[in-house]
């Protein structure tokens, strides 16, 4: 029997219904990727697993760069915390491109189980990955900027929401498809964040109790604030230019001894470094504004004595200026990082201008303020390989800091070498050289 042809189905059939099939099927890879596996069976908008999972994946980054650059270039964490927020997620944009593109996901989208593919289900090349990484960053974080970066998470959070992808992944063509987490792997993200969380804490718990383990151990004696707190004494004698004596007794001596705390000035009187450079200045300086005058003493309250007993005070003069402060501002003294106070982050910044500025002992720099840095914050002493922690380096033997080499750690000292000199230093001990 003959078939007979109805040119008006066909025509139907070639413009509607084949066409129709052949957009089908170019989309059937999404839908069998979104819904062909039970698991799934979990909502394919969730901006908050996206956020916690970017948030992990910055967070572990920022641990690790911040990590290796206090070993490798630890001057560079004292910048601006804003300015290193917008390095880290500068740098992550490369980051998360380089690991799509290889491993096809980043550890927060594996632990949150979130993947993300191109149109045709594979992993994204590094074109494409550098491309939806630059787009989040600027789209999804305001390039990291504070406000912008609040409004933008809030529009992109409101877009997924209402529209059910993101912009940069429908320009892009990707698709994001969210797994079931189950129990076990938020239990090991909640670990994680805790114990990264510990670690990065643990520079600044020691920085915060080194003094327990050191020579220059100190002690509270509560009737020190009854004895000396807001009250005021007269001035008898100029020891260095941080310590001066008061016109009080202390204990069975007839005067008390008090040490500026928050700084340091040159030695005067030490048997092993001698009159250091800038030390007879010093000490004048604090002569010609406190001996013989009537000055008022506070106290820290979490310490007011040191190793050699003497009393940890800060001195207002009888113009109302702190005497430790005009030292640090002058051009004096150091601000001691050695140890926390009230005032630790005001001095470092009087030093810093007193530096700049070309005053006092910052005329001229000599070899011991090059060593103002190698404050040995802590020694971790083995037979076979000891360490010291400088600041918050890591240092071993033969090991270079500021210019200088570690020689020997001992239980209790180190021995430097710089310029063709030797001398060893006791942690936490004034940062100047001590000769052989």
């Amino acid at each position: 029997m003959q078939e007979k042809e109805y040119p008006a189905i066909k025509s139907f059939m070639e413009n509607y219904v084949l066409r129709a099939n052949a957009e089908s099927l170019s989309t059937t890879p999404v839908i069998e990727q979104k819904y062909n596996s039970q698991e799934h069976a979990v909502s394919q908008v969730r901006p908050w697993v996206r956020y916690w999972a970017r948030f992990f994946d910055l967070f572990l980054f920022s641990f690790i760069v911040g990590f290796a650059l206090a070993i490798i270039a630890p001057t560079i964490l004292e910048t601006s915390e804003v300015f290193l927020t917008f390095l880290i997620m500068q740098c992550w944009v490369f980051q998360e491109s380089i690991l799509l593109s290889t491993w096809g996901t980043t550890p927060g989208k594996w632990l949150f189980r979130i993947k993300v593919r191109d149109g045709s289900g594979k992993k994204l090349n590094l074109s494409s990955a550098l491309g939806r990484s630059f787009s989040v960053w600027l789209k999804g974080f305001g390039l990291g900027i504070p406000l912008i970066s609040f409004i933008t998470l809030l529009t992109a959070r409101s877009r997924l929401k209402k529209v059910g992808i993101t912009t940069w992944d429908e320009q892009g063509g990707f698709v994001v498809t969210h797994y079931k987490i189950g129990a076990i792997r938020a239990t090991v993200a909640v670990l994680i964040f805790i114990g990264v969380s510990l670690l990065a804490a643990l520079p600044d718990t020691f920085e915060e109790q080194r003094s327990f383990s050191t020579a220059e151990q100190f002690q509270t004696q509560p009737e020190d604030f009854v004895k000396y707190q807001a009250k005021v004494f007269g001035v008898i004698n100029v020891v260095a230019g941080d310590t001066i004596d008061i016109d009080i007794p202390d204990g069975k001596y007839a005067h008390t001894r008090i040490h500026l705390v928050g700084i340091n000035t040159p030695e005067t009187k030490n048997d092993e470094t001698g009159t250091m450079h800038f030390g007879t200045e010093a000490a004048e300086f604090t002569k010609e504004l406190a001996l013989g005058k009537k000055v008022t003493v506070y106290l820290e309250e979490h310490r007011t004595r040191g190793y050699y007993g003497r009393l940890l005070a800060y001195v207002q003069l009888p113009d109302g200026r702190f005497l430790n402060e005009v030292l640090v501002a002058e051009g004096y003294a150091y601000a001691d990082t050695q140890f926390h106070h009230s005032f630790y982050h005001k001095y470092q910044q009087l030093e810093a201008a007193a530096r700049n500025q070309k005053k006092g002992l910052w005329q001229k720099t000599t070899f011991e303020q090059q060593l103002h840095g190698l404050v040995i914050t802590g020694i971790l002493y083995s037979e076979n390989e000891p360490s010291a922690i400088i600041g918050r380096q890591a240092v071993h033997e033969g090991s270079r800091i500021f210019g200088a080499t570690i020689v020997k750690i001992n239980r209790e000292s180190v021995e430097f070498e710089k310029n063709g000199q030797r001398w060893w230093q006791r942690v936490q001990e004034t940062p100047a050289p001590y000769w052989q």
